[in-house]
């Protein structure tokens, strides 16, 4: 049985082009407005599947915007249709430079995972990277102990960085973009998002290298990737387990979350590695959840590369994304309770101490 989800989100039919279902966004770089304003206005959820420790719930929707077809960075890279590299032979920590040889835009995920070169990076915010064009992107660190070239380009690992952990580099990259205009993330606070997860997961990596800590749980991920497969009409997830909302992803169209949905469910579910199982939870919390989402501002910055960014950050929720041809092409969204996180860490031991301690075990 589908429910209806957004109960109170009602729009005027004049304000509707035609069936696309798109919203227009008459504002300046930087201004405020809510999200209400440019999500989909017909939208309901379908039943929630459980698989041990992780429920999903479906975003659904009949009216699909008209949108180009987009190829996904995994595909592009291994039809030799894009290659990623350093930017020089020096290269630099917080950027890599693409090039998309191919005759469609490609789009990457806001922590996409990419391996090689001198280290090996995520990406910093969702990008749609037109035909024919070279850009430098905005990355982060996920590998703090090697400065060396493994490859001479990069390849995709086919994931998204955990999902708990894209707070902390969601949170500062968004701070950075609204105060500068640039796409950075505070990078210690991402290696100490990797050195917590391969403590967590009993890890040692002389480089310090997140890639190491995902192929130790690799099979235990996939049993969420083969459970969890895309419904008719789906545009997104809300994760959820036992102990509460875990964050969504929601795409413009259902092709491009059947697209991006093997690569999500691997970023949520670490989270449930260690969760009970559960299976009778009630989806009223997600419901007054994304309550809170339809109602919190964002503002609207430049791309790095094609269409305009968009910045959630509040007490409550921090979530990016990106608008391309009027329609929202990605958003992600999560409870902020990661920063929060870090605070309380400081009156315990301090990652770094954890992590020497876990190395001299050794």
């Amino acid at each position: 049985m589908n429910e209806r989800f957004l109960r109170d989100q009602e729009f005027p039919k004049d304000e509707r082009r035609g069936t696309q279902n798109k919203r227009q966004i008459d504002m300046k770089e930087g201004e405020m407005s809510i999200l209400q304003e440019i999500i989909p206005t017909s939208i309901s959820v379908g039943d929630m599947q459980c698989v041990q420790g992780l429920g999903v719930i479906p975003i659904l929707t009949e009216e699909v915007p008209e949108l180009p077809l987009l190829e996904p960075l995994e595909n592009a890279l291994e039809r030799g249709l894009a290659r990623i590299t350093e930017t020089s032979e020096a290269g630099e920590v917080p950027f890599l430079l693409l090039n998309n040889t191919g005759d469609r835009p490609l789009i990457i995920l806001d922590g996409e995972e990419v391996v090689g070169g001198k280290q090996n990076r995520i990406v910093n915010t969702t990008l749609v990277v037109l035909e024919n064009t070279t850009i430098k992107i905005p990355v982060s660190c996920i590998q703090a102990g090697r400065w060396h070239r493994e490859r001479s380009d990069f390849g995709s690992t086919g994931s998204v960085f955990r999902a708990r952990s894209r707070v902390a580099q969601m949170a500062t990259v968004t701070a950075s973009v609204r105060e500068s205009g640039n796409f950075r993330s505070d990078q210690g606070a991402v290696w100490d998002e990797v050195s917590e997860s391969l403590y967590e997961l009993g890890v040692h990596s002389k480089t310090s290298d997140f890639r190491e800590g995902r192929e130790k749980v690799a099979d235990r991920l996939e049993e969420f990737v083969e459970a969890i497969r895309p419904a008719q009409h789906q545009i997104g997830s809300i994760f959820i387990n036992a102990q509460g909302i875990l964050g969504l992803e929601m795409f413009g169209t259902p092709v491009l979350f059947s697209q991006a949905c093997r690569k999500v469910t691997r970023s949520f579910a670490f989270e449930a590695l260690n969760a009970p199982d559960f299976k009778d939870a009630s989806i009223e919390a997600a419901a007054k959840w994304w309550d809170a989402v339809l109602i919190a501002e964002f503002t609207r910055h430049a791309s790095p590369a094609a269409g305009e960014d968009i910045r959630v950050g509040t007490e409550d929720l921090i979530g990016s994304g990106l608008i391309w041809n009027d329609v929202l092409t990605h958003f992600s969204c999560f409870p902020n309770v990661r920063m929060g996180h870090h605070r309380r860490n400081r009156r315990r031991a301090s990652v770094s101490q954890r992590r020497q301690e876990f190395r001299s075990s050794f």
